[in-house]
């Protein structure tokens, strides 16, 4: 599985946060779910030195959320969605 470099991980960790915080403001999860996952997403982005794309799925997918890969002719990851799960 092929690392992210860190400016992408801190990206992708954000765009979790969003995406949980949209979550909250249409009333999807509750204030203490939010809370306990962006405490996860908080730990995480402390610790994001040593995080891998696995370790970033493995996160995304205890929020509820999958990461999707998009990656350019030469199979080189050019950037990422995240949905939903």
């Amino acid at each position: 599985m092929r690392f992210f470099n860190s400016s992408d991980r801190i990206k992708i960790l954000i765009a979790l946060s969003d995406h949980l915080w949209d979550d909250f403001n249409s009333d999807s999860i509750s204030e203490e779910e939010y809370t306990k996952k962006m405490e996860l997403i908080r730990k995480e982005i402390d610790v994001e030195i040593s995080i891998s794309f696995g370790d970033l799925q493995d996160i995304a997918s205890k929020l509820g959320y999958i990461i999707i890969n998009k990656k350019n002719a030469f199979g080189k990851i050019e950037n990422f969605q995240i949905a939903k799960n």
